[in-house]
Order: C-alpha cells, then sequence, then structure tokens
C-alpha cells in the first residue's frame, strides 16, 4: 500500500525550503551602525548607491562579494537582480556618473574584517560565517 503525502506535509516541505533559501544571506554592518533592523526596500536602496548616510548622517560603506552562491542569495532575496543584471547595473552607473560602486571582495573573511574595521560599513556573510567584530542586523 502506496501512502501519498498530504497537503499539509508538502506545505510543510516547501515552508522549510524556502526558509533556507531564505536564511543563504545576513547582513552585517560595523559596530558603529546604529541602526538594528533595515526595512527591505532600505536594504535596495542601499545597495544600489541610492541611500548614502545612516540615520545619524554617518556615510555608508557598501561591501559586497564578487561572486559566489552567498552573493547570488543575497542579490536574489534582496534586491531581486542577477549577478550580471547588478554589475551591468554599476557599470552605467559608473560611465554616467551617477553612482559609486560598492567595495567588491574575493572572500567572505576579508569581507567581514572589512565591515569591522570600516565606520558605516555595511555588507553581507553567510549564515555559517564567523561575523567577527561586526554586528548582524535585522531585515523586516
Amino acid at each position: 500500500m502506496k501512502m501519498k503525502p498530504s497537503i499539509a506535509a508538502w506545505t510543510a516541505i516547501i515552508l522549510f525550503f524556502y526558509s533556507l533559501a531564505s536564511a543563504e544571506s545576513l547582513l552585517i554592518v560595523n559596530k558603529s551602525v546604529e541602526e538594528t533592523t533595515l526595512s527591505k526596500e532600505d536594504v535596495n536602496l542601499i545597495f544600489l548607491g541610492k541611500k548614502t548616510k545612516w540615520a545619524n548622517g554617518q556615510k555608508i560603506n557598501v561591501v559586497v562579494l564578487k561572486q559566489g552562491k552567498t552573493h547570488e542569495s543575497f542579490l536574489n532575496t534582496y534586491m531581486n537582480k542577477t549577478p550580471s543584471k547588478y554589475a551591468s547595473f554599476w557599470k552605467i552607473a559608473i560611465v554616467s556618473g551617477t553612482g559609486f560602486p560598492p567595495k567588491f571582495f574575493q572572500n567572505e573573511s576579508d569581507l567581514v574584517k572589512y565591515v569591522a574595521e570600516k565606520q558605516g560599513a555595511i555588507g553581507y556573510i553567510s549564515p555559517g560565517t564567523e561575523p567577527g567584530d561586526t554586528k548582524k542586523i535585522k531585515v523586516e
């Protein structure tokens, strides 16, 4: 006798995998940043260079990974962009003089070190990466 999974079982499975996919990147900031939460819209504006100062007037220093699964997950979750679309956005902004791109890092450990040392910095890491001397920020 074959048993068929119930709708509730399928829903639970889908929600489990969705929660894993959406938790593939965590936002971290320098301890000088006073904010503890950001809206998804704020994250989008910050990483597109459209929001350049924190609430206290401090300059936002944006850092991103150059490539990889964490980079792809972050862009998909918060920016609704692919890595190539995000790169194209910044190429156009540079050529047109409408923006300054974020600082790019090859690996998460260098990104964490930079965020810990640079006032106003914000970046992202995978959940398994040690956040060092930074603080995690919640997105609502």
